[in-house]
C-alpha cells in the first residue's frame, strides 16, 4: 500500500467512526461569516461575493456529510446552529436565502421527521413569525438559486409550529381575510404537488390534520372530499401524463398519514370510501411501482383502522395486585407471617 493510500484511509471520514462533532466550532465561525458579507455584493452577484458564498456553503457542506451515517452526533449542538441560521433568515436581508441553504442542509442530514418534531422553535408565537415569513418569500418571487432551499426550510419550521397543542383559531386576525388554520392549509396545498416538497408537504398534513380543531371545524373532511378523493377518482391505469402521476402520489401519501397519525373514531367513516376507490381504479394494480406501494401502504393503514380495539390489553398487566393499596400491604404481610396463606389476586377487568 502506497503513502499516498495510507493518507486517504487516515484522513477521509468515510473509512472511521466518529464519536462526537469535532467540528462544531468550526460550523458556528461559517454561519457568524454570514453577517460579513457585503449586501450589494449578494444583489449584483459579485464575483468576490459570489465566491465568499460558495466557499462557506461548501465548507459547511463538506464538513456535515461526515456525519451522514451518524447524524445524531449533531443534536447537542443544533437547537443554538439553527437559532443563529433562523435569525439570519428572519432579520438578515438579502442574507436569507444563504442561511435557508444551510438550514436545508442540516435538514438533509438529519432528517425532515426528525427535524420537524424535534430542534425547532415552536413557542406559539413563532407561529405567525414562520407564516409572515413564507407570505414574504412567496411575495418576492426570487430568482435566486437558493429560494426554494429557503422556502423547504420555513416549511419544515411550520410543521413544527403547527403541533403546538393550541387552538389555531386564538391566532386570527380580525384584518387578515381568512383564518390561521385555512392560510395553513392553503400553503401546504400549494406545495404538495411539487415534487421537491411533496414527502414533507405529506408528512406535515398527516400531523395537521390529527389536529381535534381541524376534525371540529371539518377541516379534513372538506380536504378529503374536496381535495384527494377527486384525484383518485379522475385516475386511468393508461394514463401517462407526469403532472397527474405526481398528483396521485401526493394523494396517496398524504393520506398514508393521515391514518397514520389521525384517530380512529375520526377516520373510520372515511375508509369504505377510500377502499372502493382503490379497488375500482383499480390503483392497487398500477403500472408504476411507486403508485402501487402507495396504494397498499394505504390499504394497510385502512386495515389497522378496521382492527377492533382491545378493551384492556394485555389481560396478565391486570393480575398483579388489588386495587386498594392498604388491602395489598395487608396481604404482603398476612403472607409473610402465614407462609401457607395463598396470595388473592383481584382480576380489574
Amino acid at each position: 500500500m502506497t503513502a499516498e493510500a495510507v493518507d486517504i484511509y487516515d484522513h477521509d471520514p468515510v473509512y472511521f467512526s466518529l464519536n462526537e462533532f469535532e467540528q462544531h466550532e468550526q460550523v458556528k465561525q461559517l454561519i457568524e461569516q454570514i453577517g460579513s458579507i457585503d449586501n450589494q455584493a449578494v444583489i449584483t452577484n459579485d464575483i468576490n461575493g459570489t465566491t465568499d458564498v460558495e466557499r462557506i456553503y461548501d465548507k459547511f457542506q463538506y464538513i456535515l456529510n461526515q456525519y451522514q451515517e451518524q447524524p445524531q452526533l449533531l443534536d447537542l449542538y443544533l437547537p443554538e446552529i439553527i437559532n443563529k441560521l433562523l435569525h439570519y433568515i428572519e432579520h438578515g436581508p438579502n442574507k436569507n436565502h444563504i442561511a435557508g441553504a444551510l438550514l436545508h442542509h442540516i435538514i438533509k442530514v438529519r432528517g425532515f421527521k426528525v427535524m420537524t418534531t424535534r430542534f425547532l422553535p415552536h413557542e406559539p408565537h413563532h407561529l405567525s413569525v414562520v407564516l409572515n415569513l413564507i407570505e414574504r418569500e412567496l411575495k418576492e418571487n426570487s430568482s435566486s438559486e437558493n429560494a426554494w432551499a429557503t422556502l423547504y426550510s420555513l416549511l419544515v419550521w411550520l410543521g413544527t409550529t403547527c403541533m403546538v397543542p393550541l387552538d389555531l383559531c386564538r391566532f386570527d386576525s380580525k384584518s387578515s381575510k381568512q383564518t390561521t388554520m385555512l392560510q395553513i392549509l392553503n400553503i401546504y396545498k400549494h406545495f404538495l404537488y411539487n415534487s421537491v416538497y411533496m414527502r414533507m408537504v405529506a408528512f406535515n398534513l398527516g400531523h395537521f390534520m390529527s389536529r381535534q380543531d381541524s376534525i371540529r371545524l371539518l377541516c379534513l373532511n372538506d380536504f378529503l372530499t374536496g381535495e384527494i378523493f377527486p384525484i383518485l377518482e379522475t385516475y386511468d391505469e393508461n394514463q401517462i401524463d407526469e403532472n397527474l402521476i405526481l398528483r396521485l402520489t401526493a394523494a396517496l401519501q398524504t393520506l398514508s398519514y393521515i391514518f397514520k397519525f389521525g384517530q380512529r373514531l375520526n377516520l373510520i367513516t372515511f375508509v369504505d370510501s377510500l377502499y372502493h376507490l382503490l379497488i375500482d381504479k383499480r390503483i392497487l394494480y398500477a403500472k408504476r411501482i411507486v403508485i402501487r406501494r402507495m396504494a397498499y401502504k394505504l390499504l394497510q393503514k385502512l386495515a389497522m383502522i378496521l382492527l377492533p380495539m382491545p378493551k384492556h390489553g394485555a389481560e396478565w398487566r391486570y393480575r398483579r395486585g388489588v386495587r386498594n393499596l392498604l388491602d395489598s400491604l395487608t396481604l404482603k404481610k398476612n403472607s409473610s407471617t402465614n407462609p401457607t396463606t395463598n396470595t388473592v389476586y383481584v382480576d380489574f377487568v
